[in-house]
């Protein structure tokens, strides 16, 4: 027995979603050893994982990997691409004198939209102008979101307050996160009503025009 085992490939790539559930196969690896697999346990390989990944909060490690079959799953649900984007695993080969040989998994975790949206502040004042035409943007609302497959969509709230169909809230025609306020009419200085202000809200959801309970 005086060959190691070795990994082909020294660095697989993997992709899994971040609501992957526990058990969920990550990688396939195998390695390879060039002694006579008939001499005795000389070319018989056993798989182990150094340095697991240690889940924060429960303590658990991440992967586990099937000894005999090389196979790396998920050892628990669900992972958190918000928290931690990728993993880099050590797989190691053993074979039946001891020697090693080590392998490199790097695993890349996809987004699912699962963190709601939220306005960057809790409240805008502003101070307008009545010349201004409707089309002027009044304020762009920025939006806060760790995902990066969210469809924004705004709206001023049905009855939320003073004005609030004087008004609307467009997506940004950048495309960046955030909506702006503009006026559906003409803003008057010299009625009484809009010459009080007016206070109302405004929601954002990150799943599109079907976003909406009501």
């Amino acid at each position: 027995n005086d060959n190691a085992p070795f990994f082909p490939h020294h660095v697989v790539n993997a992709t899994i979603s971040e609501n992957t559930p526990e058990g969920a196969a990550v990688a396939q690896v195998s390695a390879t050893d060039n002694d006579d697999p008939r001499e005795g346990q000389n070319a018989r390989l056993v798989y182990s994982l150094e340095k697991n990944v240690i889940d924060e909060t429960s303590g658990r490690p991440i992967f586990a990997v099937d000894s005999e079959k090389g196979l790396i799953t998920t050892a628990l649900c669900c992972l958190d691409r918000e928290k931690t984007q990728r993993y880099a695993i050590q797989v190691v080969a053993t074979d039946g004198g001891g020697l090693k040989g080590t392998g490199t998994v790097l695993v890349e975790v996809t987004d699912v939209n699962d963190v709601p949206p939220r306005f960057s502040k809790p409240e805008w004042t502003l101070d307008v102008s009545e010349s201004l035409t409707p089309d002027h943007v009044l304020a762009t609302l920025s939006v806060l979101d760790q995902d990066i497959s969210n469809n924004f969509t705004f709206r001023v709230v049905p009855g939320s307050g003073r004005g609030w169909q004087m008004f609307r809230v467009d997506g940004r025609r950048s495309g960046g996160p955030g909506g702006d306020l503009r006026a559906v009419s003409p803003l008057d200085y010299e009625n009484p009503e809009h010459r009080r202000g007016f206070r109302f809200r405004v929601q954002v959801t990150d799943m599109g025009t079907g976003g909406w309970l009501e």
